[in-house]
């Protein structure tokens, strides 16, 4: 309903208690009920570029979702999208897992786990996320991973461990964060994995249902990883020289595969490489949800990134849901 309708409605409902509520009195009222959490807003899909581009790069209907954003502050949509799919797979998944009984209460034998990726799409999908576990009942048990050490110092609110103090307590089973230097030489990551503070993560690995994170540019000087890689002395004549085009949780792509760094090759601490996040989403009862959104700060887009993970000569397809803007598929669809 529009807001003319709802306004009808209203006089109509509560003419004897207000005589006449006006279209301004109804903004304020829906943005009252928002705060409160009455309400949620839902953002609207543009299913037939969503439909274009699976026909376009031969991916499911319902790989691709297409959130309709025609302003740069619209961008949260995408990540509120996000959050509504990961809310179904929750539910779905859920349903496949057997029941026990502990204290006469049927409850499920193990948590639906969560694996969560850094960066600021995947912190607003973790407040919506949050909004929406709280207004649900019979609410199965959740355990939250961390599966990237860390951040850019500088950002400490985007490393995946801050995420979890978002989710309602009720409903969180265990939380594990991944504690080790954010970016290393390649060569010591397999020792990383194997010490305390980080191996805890790696041991619940193949328990993670869900996988949720977003992807970078480098093109974007906002990138996440490129700050990172920048602070440790490397310039983006070396990402240009190599390649480099996008990257995913952290670990970087070119046009036609994963980059595959030297033992002294500085990289990023993560449960998952690319090979593996490509594994996991083809995985029945497993789901990789890729958030493909423009660049909150400067709005460059994802299309010129995303375009080497859609194209299925590369085996880059490391998500079973993508959700981008309108702005993005508009430019994959050209």
């Amino acid at each position: 309903m529009g807001v003319t309708d709802i306004r009808k409605v209203l006089n109509h409902e509560f003419s004897s208690i207000r005589p006449d509520i006006s279209r301004e009195t109804v903004y304020r009222l829906v943005a009252e009920a928002r705060r409160r959490r009455f309400i949620r807003l839902v953002p609207p899909l543009a299913d037939e570029l969503g439909r274009q581009l699976s026909g376009m790069f031969e991916l499911p209907v319902d790989a691709i979702k297409v959130v309709n954003t025609t302003r740069a502050d619209q961008n949260e949509r995408v990540a509120i999208a996000a959050a509504e799919i990961a809310w179904q797979k929750i539910q779905d998944i859920s349903l496949t897992f057997p029941r026990i009984q502990v204290k006469g209460d049927v409850r499920l034998q193990r948590p639906v786990c969560i694996g969560l990726g850094p960066g600021r799409a995947t912190l607003e999908f973790s407040k919506h996320l949050s909004l929406l576990l709280e207004s649900a009942a019979n609410l199965p048990d959740l355990s939250l991973v961390s599966i990237t050490a860390g951040c850019p110092a500088r950002f400490p609110e985007y490393a995946p461990v801050s995420f979890f103090n978002l989710f309602p307590r009720r409903v969180v089973a265990s939380q594990i964060g991944l504690f080790a230097e954010t970016i290393v030489p390649a060569r010591e990551l397999p020792v990383i994995a194997k010490r305390p503070g980080a191996r805890e993560a790696f041991e619940v690995k193949r328990d993670i249902d869900i996988v949720v994170t977003s992807m970078g540019d480098f093109e974007d000087e906002h990138d996440l990883l490129s700050l990172f890689l920048r602070e440790a002395g490397q310039s983006p004549d070396y990402w240009q020289k190599r390649g480099y085009v996008g990257d995913v949780q952290y670990r970087p792509y070119t046009l036609t595969g994963p980059v595959r760094e030297e033992p002294d090759e500085f990289r990023a601490v993560t449960l998952f490489d690319l090979e593996e996040l490509t594994q996991l989403a083809a995985q029945r009862n497993k789901h990789v949800i890729l958030i493909a959104r423009a660049c909150g700060l400067c709005g460059t887009t994802k299309a010129r990134a995303l375009r080497p993970l859609l194209d299925r000569k590369n085996n880059l397809r490391v998500f079973s849901t993508v959700v981008i803007d309108s702005s993005t598929a508009l430019q994959l669809a050209q």
